[in-house]
């Protein structure tokens, strides 16, 4: 417990690299080209708006959550006979009292597995939640950490066909 502690605590105290444009449709695209080679039994379908301005933060940080929503959609589908998991990027008009309502940028990880358990939902971006056995419950606990850093959000929805992972994020430097 001590190690995972000590884990979270560096996780904590992530220091982003200097903010730079981002395209989120060639981190998604990457990303899913990575993911590809990893779960080859998984589709991979990717959506883009093709209009969508960059984002604004640290490339190797937004790789990261990135791909720890990718793996998770992957893990979650990987022992079904037809397993697919859908990337999609938009821009978004936030509802009212929805997370980060000033992030106009949305990348969508959804999959077709099971979802989350209701009784996660409401801490899953906690540290130390998972459903995994052998799972440490820190992936969701870095992605909302670094959707914090670029003063964004992460959300999850069940869609009653999987579970869909929100990453927002804004077009311009996190307010101070």
């Amino acid at each position: 417990a001590g190690r995972i502690a000590e884990r979270w605590s560096r996780i904590g105290d992530i220091a982003p690299q200097p903010f730079a444009p981002v395209n989120l449709n060639a981190l998604v695209h990457a990303a899913a080209a990575s993911a590809r080679a990893a779960w080859p039994a998984v589709r991979i379908d990717e959506y883009f708006d093709p209009s969508l301005p960059d984002a604004f933060g640290d490339m190797d940080l937004l790789q990261q959550a990135l791909g720890n929503l990718i793996t998770n959609a992957c893990e979650a589908v990987g022992a079904l006979d037809i397993a697919q998991v859908r990337l999609q990027t938009r821009y978004r008009q936030a509802r009212p009292g929805s997370p980060a309502p000033h992030a106009r940028l949305e990348i969508a990880v959804a999959d077709n597995g099971p979802g989350v358990a209701p009784a996660l939902r409401s801490s899953l971006f906690n540290p130390f939640v998972t459903s995994k056995p052998a799972g440490e419950g820190l992936g969701l606990a870095l992605v909302s950490r670094i959707a914090e850093l670029h003063d964004g959000a992460a959300e999850y929805e069940d869609s009653g066909e999987g579970g869909v992972f929100r990453l927002y994020l804004p077009t311009e430097a996190p307010r101070k």
